[in-house]
């Protein structure tokens, strides 16, 4: 496919004599030549609990039914918009894709924090997105560890004055004010800070997989929640994955991550699941080094990048 300049292109949400070009265009990375991959990606999305309404084209307006780039947002918990797009062959073709994304985002990410995770290395992808005004705010490592065994055990301490808990209804407005403080000097995607409501961030993490209030836990200090551990299963991945876990500057440097991490692979020790993971921001270090300690092993790497 020959590139053609942005302005000679037209943008829209695909309309029905488009749905199924968008959509062969948006999976033809791994359909191999499976002319029904398309459709039968609108067919089972709704299965998946994948929104297809925010599904866009670019199209050459002197051949109307090809669609050369393809777009989809799909919103989700915690007012944030995931997306998707075709992939790229030629570098040429950067700016065409930019502007579809610029302009489908500003549309579907009204109000919301637009969010798109790339593969490292994939450079024309990743100077699409940041053409399209998006902002590169951490390089993730996937870590896992199998599901572990009786060795770790629940503390039988934790310090003076701390005392910690298991989620209780109506916890949810005091996990968000302990985000807040949680975010303090934080090294893991201290970018994001300030970008999104807390109780949105709240609404994200329980929406991560399963939730279950017997794998949440929060950290009281003199009267006042100053961390947070949180893990939730995910049945379909076989995994229960750490969604979050942080300390206020008033609690750090006192050995209490190590002991919330065994506190929660003890916890873990007697489920179904293979597995326990989590992804860290490649420039915390300390936590990647508490993390490895406790057997986790990296399985892939991600480019993170949001537009507020």
């Amino acid at each position: 496919m020959e590139p053609v300049h942005a302005s000679q292109t037209r943008i829209s949400r695909a309309d029905a004599r488009l749905r199924v070009a968008a959509a062969q265009r948006l999976v033809e990375a791994s359909a191999r030549g499976d002319r029904s991959a398309g459709q039968r990606f609108l067919r089972d999305a709704g299965a998946f609990g994948i929104d297809t309404a925010g599904l866009w084209a670019m199209t050459d307006p002197s051949s109307t039914h090809s669609v050369r780039h393809a777009y989809l947002g799909v919103p989700g918990a915690g007012m944030t918009l995931t997306i998707f797009v075709s992939p790229l062959q030629q570098e040429c073709e950067v700016p065409d894709l930019a502007q579809l994304i610029d302009e489908a985002t500003s549309i579907e990410g009204k109000d919301r924090l637009a969010q798109v995770l790339l593969e490292p290395g994939d450079t024309k992808m990743l100077n699409a997105f940041l053409a399209a005004r998006f902002q590169r705010v951490a390089d993730l490592a996937y870590l896992s560890r199998p599901r572990p065994g009786p060795q770790f055990s629940s503390p039988d301490s934790w310090g003076d004055g701390i005392t910690v808990r298991k989620w209780r209804p109506g916890d949810d407005q005091t996990i968000a004010e302990a985000l807040e403080r949680t975010y303090e000097g934080t090294l893991d995607c201290p970018d994001l800070c300030g970008m999104r409501d807390p109780h949105d961030v709240v609404a994200s993490h329980r929406a991560t997989g399963i939730f279950d209030p017997n794998l949440w836990w929060l950290v009281d200090y003199r009267g006042s929640c100053e961390g947070v551990l949180l893990f939730n299963p995910c049945p379909a991945q076989s995994t229960v994955e750490l969604v979050y876990i942080g300390l206020a500057p008033a609690l750090r440097g006192r050995g209490l991550s190590r002991k919330l991490m065994e506190l929660g692979l003890s916890a873990i020790s007697g489920r179904l699941e293979r597995e326990v993971s989590c992804a860290v921001d490649l420039r915390n270090r300390p936590a990647l080094r508490l993390y490895e300690s406790f057997g986790f092993k990296e399985t892939s790497r991600r480019i993170a990048l949001v537009r507020a």
